[in-house]
This record gives structure tokens, sequence and C-alpha cells, in this order.
């Protein structure tokens, strides 16, 4: 009985750590396209690339949730959608910008 409650709060933390990415991720994506620094916004995108790997691929990963698997992201998407169509949105976010800035081989290798 532990194990449902305990991986019951991983799953909110996850959808939690999904709403949070996306968010952070679109207030990024502003700031790369107006900021002249290319350098100070590659490494707030790397910074970025980390905590999507350490807070969501890593938990989807530990924890074996298959990617069809359904989640509450209102900040992705009003109502439900499945693991894979928030990851990829927050990975399409993090490639336009690795696109923009020119960084795109070292956010493939921290998110590999």
């Amino acid at each position: 009985m532990f194990e449902i409650f305990k991986s019951s709060v991983e799953y909110t933390k996850l959808g939690n750590a999904l709403d949070k990415a996306f968010s952070n991720g679109m207030a990024l994506m502003v700031q790369v396209e107006r900021s002249p620094e290319k350098l100070h916004s590659k490494s707030l995108l790397i910074a970025h690339c980390h905590f999507v790997r350490t807070e969501i691929y890593q938990r989807i990963d530990v924890n074996k949730w298959p990617l069809d698997r359904k989640i509450i992201c209102l900040k992705i998407k009003v109502g439900r959608v499945t693991l894979a169509e928030a990851y990829q949105a927050i990975l399409t976010q993090v490639f336009i910008m690795a696109n923009n800035i020119g960084c795109t081989d070292e956010v493939s290798a921290i998110l590999e």
C-alpha cells in the first residue's frame, strides 16, 4: 500500500515538473529571442535542460511509466495529455532555443 502512495506522490511531482518546465521554457524562449548575449542564453538553456533531464526524464525512467500514460499538465493543454505529448512539447521548446543559440549538439548530449 505504501508503494501506491509513493507512486502517486512521484506522479504528482512529475506533473508539477512538466508544468514548471513548460512555463520556464516559454519565458526562456522570450528571453533568448530578446537577448543579444548568446553565452548567457546558452547557460540558461543548459540549466533548463538539466532540470528536464533530472526532474522529468529520469523520474519517468526510474518509475518505468509508459509514455502513453495520461497526466494533467494545465500549462501544456487543458485536460489530460500523454507523457509523450507533454515531453515532446518541452523538447520542441528546448530545440527551438538550441537552434537559435547554436548549441543543439550540447543540448542533445544532455538529454540523451
